[in-house]
């Protein structure tokens, strides 16, 4: 996921409080059926520090001190480094995906329903 770039508007989402699952998306424009969500799904978040509204983003490599003072990654766990209008916001999680779908504005990617 290092090297993701994208120009487009990202918003807090949804959050999964019992799955520890955070969604940032660029909503798809409802009124072209062409158009796609972009959704930035991160599972087993231990940390999140960053603003609702993120206009362009870059994910990047941690710098030496990005994850000082916060608290230590669990096994599997890492930071990850959002750039956003010259300022860094991190998110600690085991794993992000990168995903385009066409669901419905309030619809979530997000699995946190019961067990099935």
């Amino acid at each position: 996921m290092l090297g993701f770039k994208s120009e487009r508007t990202f918003r807090v989402w949804d959050w999964c409080v019992s799955h520890s699952q955070l969604l940032l998306r660029s909503a798809r424009n409802q009124n072209d059926p062409d158009d796609s969500n972009l959704d930035l799904v991160f599972a087993g978040v231990f940390y999140m520090e960053l603003p609702n509204i993120i206009r362009g983003v870059e994910i990047v490599q941690p710098l030496p001190g990005d994850d000082a003072g916060r608290v230590q990654a669990p096994d599997g766990g890492q930071y990850y480094v959002l750039v956003t209008e010259k300022r860094r916001f991190i998110v600690g999680a085991v794993s992000l995906q990168i995903m385009e779908n066409k669901l419905a504005f309030l619809e979530s990617s997000l699995d946190c329903g019961p067990a099935k």
